[in-house]
């Protein structure tokens, strides 16, 4: 049960990880200078936009943005206020028992 979950946790991540890089890779190639019918950058656009198709399974390119964009906004925000209310047993008063 336990390897389940760890692998079901990786596979999040990863499928998370290939998402937001395929999707920063095609907003960072979207306007270079196209070499013609053999680009390379073309294929690797291709490739990238038919891995987020297939993930989405028909799910237009932009509500992947818009996911990415709301966890990476929520991610922030929660790490944010992890560091600014940060305190320490001590001032919560909790007595540590042995």
């Amino acid at each position: 049960m336990k390897k389940q979950r760890i692998a079901a946790i990786i596979a999040c991540f990863i499928l998370m990880a290939v998402t937001s890089l395929s999707l920063f890779y095609i907003e960072k190639e979207l306007n270079h200078d196209c070499t013609g019918e053999d680009c390379a950058v073309c294929v690797c656009i291709h490739q990238a936009e038919a891995v987020l198709k297939n993930i989405g399974n028909g799910v237009s390119l932009s509500v992947h943005a818009i996911n990415m964009m709301l966890f990476t906004v929520y991610m922030g925000i929660s790490v944010c206020f992890i560091l600014v209310f940060k305190t320490p047993l001590i001032s919560k008063k909790v007595q540590l028992n042995d």
